[in-house]
């Protein structure tokens, strides 16, 4: 088990304690879990090690805001291992986390918002897969697109420092594809939802996107059961 937190939260003391409790807390778990389930299998010298390791990277801070994005690369037997991403948003004067809600108004009507992020996702998906099918809100699971209140995310900085020109969601494997297609990450930039924003947060936002649309990094190669 690893455990990697950036630089940029030491300053967010309170961030920085209640992360790693939190972080420690769920490797010791699976460590745990990990040993019980190998101890049943027996001695089996070709079984590969369960594996977890988990990173987590700035992303962007504003102002008011610190967004980190989480990384968790788990192994837990089976034919592979699993790799999914998450958003921690904290909010600096107030000391806590908050999501998607508290950055827009309480009246915010989404449905621009999760129809750009659809139409972003079928996008991503056709410049990778051609001839995958168009996808739509509302449809079954595997074949759906997510809405925008249920997805995480991570701000995203653009041209102006100190704002997040947009936010950028983290759709896992399985999610909108088969698991061949991989993850994908959305940048929607900040002049589709500027009207959305709750005045608390307006000013850490501005500025423009590097890019919009699919932003999912290039595929690093990791640790695999057949190397460990």
């Amino acid at each position: 088990v690893r455990l990697t937190l950036p630089d940029a939260i030491k300053p967010q003391t309170d961030l920085h304690a209640r992360l790693y409790a939190e972080e420690v807390r769920g490797l010791r778990q699976f460590t745990e879990g990990a040993q019980g389930e190998l101890t049943e299998a027996g001695a089996d010298a070709d079984r590969p090690k369960f594996e977890k390791i988990v990173t987590v990277v700035a992303a962007a801070e504003t102002g008011k805001l610190i967004s980190l994005k989480r990384i968790d690369f788990d192994y837990s037997g089976g034919a592979h291992p699993n790799t999914l991403t998450s958003g921690i948003l904290w909010d600096k004067a107030l000391k806590r986390r908050i999501g998607l809600s508290d950055l827009l108004r309480r009246d915010a009507d989404l449905t621009a918002l999760d129809q750009a992020l659809c139409s972003a996702i079928n996008a991503a998906r056709r410049a990778r897969v051609p001839d995958s099918a168009t996808i739509s809100l509302g449809g079954p699971p595997g074949s759906s697109c997510p809405r925008a209140a249920d997805t995480p995310f991570v701000l995203t900085p653009g041209d102006t420092p100190g704002k997040a020109a947009g936010l950028t969601f983290l759709i896992g494997p399985y999610q909108v594809g088969p698991r061949v297609e991989g993850a994908y990450e959305i940048a929607l930039p900040v002049t589709g939802f500027r009207s959305l924003l709750a005045v608390a947060y307006a000013d850490d936002f501005g500025g423009r996107l590097l890019k919009a649309g699919d932003v999912t990094p290039a595929a690093v190669p990791g640790p695999t059961p057949e190397s460990t």
